[in-house]
């Protein structure tokens, strides 16, 4: 039997002959590029010719994409639009990028190697919705069947509906026991799930039905867990273990001694990765109804158990960066956009730091990656356990950090910044072989007071020239953009 050969295709509008012939030559053999507008008519709804994954624009040409919508919404996938800046660019090249929702600018040959990166995120992404969509298709066709089939089960309704309003977990869980209760006398409800990315190695999240105080708590998770392992098979370790607060019900201190447990297995395409155990009355008996719609409500359990994990993983792959595990600067890039329309509707002030490692390639080149990897990720615990919940911090690229401070002036934000930036200068952090190793920051900050116009750009110009003016002047300081500019004003004059 031939396997469908995929394809990844790419578009691009606009292009010069040296950015396609540099594209071409980056994006390597079996990866096409097709020059906009000598895209075939073909390319959208016919298997032969499957949908682009990613759009190369330039700027010039940015204003073509109002084309695009109508061309690409007949191929079924959205693909990834990322706008090539040409030699010449301005800020209102941005500005567009931001109108038509292009998250991705490149300044090519400089950006070349960043071309791999988001050909493989668009690749994945369109895989990982691909494989959502079709968990849903399975999930509707299910639940479509059974309903037709037997009417008198009327509680599949509220299950599904229940379930079908979260893509977290333990929701889902909570939601599962409050309706299987109309089905079922059921005296409590546990889950052991698999933590995935483990390896060859079975750890399990156990979720106890009762309060963390509750005399059995350690005996309902001490019975989860041989369950786990009689239907999991193989050694199966206990991972956290925590209380799944089960809303709308009463659930016992106590486990009755006449319960006998239901072990149910969680199953998504073959593959069992965890099981719920249910506490019933020993003498239950399902009819053949009850049984089936048992069955029906724990497969489908199951899926949207699956699919919350999957779109987890999508969201922490979308908005955190993986080497710090703080925000990318993607998310970042969004956020900003949405604090500047509050900033228009509320008129408060909002501030802006932008931090950078001092020294930080004699770390790579002293004691290499490893260790530099290791800084950065403890640099950017110390940023992010030094702010408030209401504050963002993220990964702006390579050894620079941004923190987004709402409602905060710049003399605060400056003061939060050298609390910082201390206790940065005082940690000791451990370099390859245990040797102590000391790093600096440098703050750069900038803000937006009540009266101010609202200007992303120009916040985030302030706080990169105030950035820089901290290397200037030594290293390991903090300095705000006001005091930058009037310095330059004095110098002038």
């Amino acid at each position: 039997m031939l396997q469908r050969k995929i394809h990844i295709r790419s578009w691009g509008i606009g292009l010069s002959d040296g950015q396609a012939k540099l594209l071409r030559r980056v994006l390597g053999e079996g990866r096409e590029l097709i020059l906009y507008p000598d895209v075939p008519s073909s390319a959208c709804g016919e298997e032969k010719a499957p949908a682009p994954y990613v759009v190369w624009i330039s700027a010039a040409c940015c204003r073509d994409l109002s084309r695009l919508p109508e061309s690409l919404s007949s191929c079924g996938e959205p693909a990834e639009i990322v706008m090539l800046l040409d030699a010449g660019y301005s800020l209102e090249d941005f500005d567009r990028a931001c109108d038509y929702g292009i998250k991705e600018v490149l300044r090519l040959p400089r950006d070349t190697g960043r071309v791999p990166e988001i050909m493989l995120r668009a690749v994945e992404s369109r895989a990982a919705r691909q494989a959502s969509a079709r968990l849903t298709r399975e999930l509707l066709f299910e639940r479509d069947a059974l309903l037709r089939k037997n009417a008198s089960l009327g509680f599949l309704a509220d299950f599904l509906a229940a379930v079908g309003r979260s893509l977290n977990a333990d929701e889902l869980l909570k939601s599962a026991f409050d309706n299987l209760g109309k089905l079922l006398p059921l005296r409590s409800m546990h889950a052991a799930l698999a933590v995935p990315d483990t390896g060859g190695e079975k750890i399990l999240s156990l979720r106890i039905g009762l309060e963390e105080n509750s005399p059995d708590f350690a005996l309902c998770g001490d019975l989860l867990l041989d369950q786990a392992r009689a239907v999991l098979g193989g050694d199966c370790r206990r991972g956290d273990i925590r209380a799944l607060s089960l809303c709308g019900r009463e659930t016992p201190d106590r486990v009755p001694e006449s319960t006998a447990p239901l072990c149910l297995p969680l199953v998504s395409d073959d593959k069992c990765f965890g099981c719920l155990m249910l506490l019933t009355d020993p003498e239950l008996v399902l009819n053949r109804d009850q049984a089936s719609a048992l069955d029906f409500a724990i497969r489908h359990l199951a899926l949207s158990l699956k699919n919350a994990e999957q779109f987890s993983a999508m969201r922490m792959h979308a908005e955190y960066d993986s080497l710090t595990g703080i925000h990318n600067r993607r998310h970042f890039e969004e956020l900003l956009n949405d604090e500047m329309q509050r900033l228009s509707r509320h008129g408060r002030p909002l501030s802006l730091l932008m931090a950078d490692v001092d020294h930080f390639k004699r770390v790579n080149d002293t004691w290499g990656h490893r260790t530099g990897d290791a800084v950065l990720r403890e640099i950017a615990f110390l940023l992010a356990d030094g702010i408030r919940t209401t504050d963002f911090c993220a990964r702006y690229g390579g050894e620079e950090f941004v923190i987004l401070l709402p409602y905060t002036s710049t003399s605060e934000a400056a003061a939060l910044a050298e609390r910082i930036r201390r206790r940065i200068a005082a940690h000791v952090f451990t370099a390859e072989g245990g040797e102590p190793l000391h790093l600096t920051v440098s703050f750069g900050v900038s803000g937006i007071g009540p009266e101010e116009d609202p200007s992303k750009e120009r916040l985030l110009h302030d706080a990169d020239t105030a950035l820089y003016s901290a290397k200037e002047q030594g290293r390991n300081r903090t300095i705000r953009a006001r005091t930058v500019f009037r310095t330059t004003a004095r110098k002038a004059g």
